[in-house]
């Protein structure tokens, strides 16, 4: 949503659409819209439907009759423009820059938002790492604290830097305020 709006500003567009790229249907299903295009979303476009190049188009219709009724019920479509976005060779989505008059998004700009893409693309791959790695965070700590088993976690400098509940039971202990691996061997 946030490329979205921003896709919106920079362009002047009435309405923007993303839509990920379905490997298993191999279809774009949209997900995120300006907040005016939320009608849009959970709707598919055929891949045929895109060209992997950007293209202007003018002919809405052309491009997607079902996309064009539902824009069409609100605003007047005059032009869209539509860039693949991809990362590493792989196919992310599309975006879809849509604006009500056709003297908008002249060909002039297809460069821009070629480039908008890019930097979506970018965004987008960067989220979804973020968003993996926080998962699988989530899931360590989950494994760590909840084992039955006593798991201390140390640093170089032999510190404990995380203990589970069964190792704080084993051992006695409340809190690890800075305590050694060292300490718990000191007679």
């Amino acid at each position: 949503t946030e490329v979205c709006i921003s896709t919106q500003r920079i362009f002047d567009a009435t309405h923007v659409v993303f839509a990920a790229y379905d490997t298993d249907t191999q279809e774009y299903i949209i997900t995120n819209t300006t907040p005016n295009s939320t009608n849009l979303h959970s709707m598919h476009i055929s891949q045929s439907s895109v060209s992997h190049s950007p293209q202007r188009i003018t002919d809405i219709e052309s491009f997607s009759a079902t996309l064009s009724e539902k824009i069409t019920q609100n605003h007047q479509t005059g032009v869209v423009v539509s860039v693949t976005l991809q990362h590493n060779n792989s196919l992310i989505g599309v975006l879809l820059i849509i604006n009500q008059r056709h003297e908008f998004l002249t060909n002039q700009d297809m460069p821009y938002a070629t480039q908008f893409a890019e930097f979506a693309a970018s965004h987008y791959n960067q989220l979804q790492l973020t968003t993996a790695l926080n998962e699988s965070e989530r899931r360590y700590r989950f494994l760590i604290n909840e084992s039955s088993n006593p798991i201390i976690v140390i640093n170089a400098h032999d510190i404990v830097i995380h203990m589970n509940h069964a190792a704080r039971k084993l051992i006695g202990v409340d809190s690890i305020d800075i305590m050694t691996f060292s300490s718990f061997f000191c007679p």
